[in-house]
């Protein structure tokens, strides 16, 4: 691999910046999903513990479903970021 440059540096620096303007809506909509998800799931946990004080398939259902929605888009953002620092340094 050749020697890097301050100039080449400062390129793959732009080029991340502009990728990530790129997908900065994308990024949001996502972060907003996992928001959402993790305030459904401590509601539903905090609901199924200190309110109803028993288990129900509809508490377990929001408790498992928001749970899962949380781990498709910290993944899907975990991707993003992994296909952005691969394109601007190469794979590792």
């Amino acid at each position: 691999m050749p020697p890097q440059t301050e100039a080449t540096e400062r390129d793959r620096l732009e080029v991340a910046k502009e990728i990530f303007k790129m997908f900065a809506l994308e990024r949001g909509v996502h972060l907003a999903l996992n928001a959402v998800t993790f305030a459904v799931l401590i509601g539903a946990a905090a609901n199924m513990f200190f309110v109803a004080k028993k288990v129900d398939t509809a508490a377990v259902t929001l408790v498992c479903g928001s749970g899962g929605l949380i781990a498709l888009t910290s993944a899907r953002l975990l991707q993003m970021w992994t296909d952005i620092l691969n394109r601007v340094f190469g794979k590792l």
